[in-house]
């Protein structure tokens, strides 16, 4: 079983910091920061959930991943919407990377996660 760090949290907070400040001004954007930053924090939870139940941290991204195409499939059957947008997806997914990617580094001088 792998632990979870606080730096995990604190890099996540940092992320946050930083991309509302660079991509604050458009309504577009703020749309994307939405999608980006709900995913990230839907992988951190997973990855909590998946820590403390001993299952492998990989299923959390899936997990994140999957309720990013199910809310665009939400979106696509609704009357007022009809829009299934690829560009949410896109930014789903860079959420999702950025906090694999701090997980998966901040194991390089404490062992790899299982």
């Amino acid at each position: 079983m792998h632990t979870f760090y606080p730096g995990h949290i604190i890099s996540f907070i940092g992320f946050v910091c930083w991309s509302t400040y660079t991509i604050f001004s458009c309504a577009r954007a703020i749309d994307k920061f939405v999608h980006t930053g709900i995913c990230a924090l839907m992988t951190l939870i997973f990855l909590l959930v998946c820590s403390m139940i001993g299952i492998p941290w990989w299923y959390a991204p899936l997990g994140a991943l999957a309720v990013g195409i199910w809310k665009e499939f939400k979106d696509l059957f609704n009357p007022k919407k009809r829009l299934f947008d690829w560009w949410d997806l896109i930014a789903d997914l860079a959420g999702i990377s950025v906090i694999v990617w701090i997980y998966v580094f901040s194991f390089i001088y404490s062992g790899f996660p299982t």
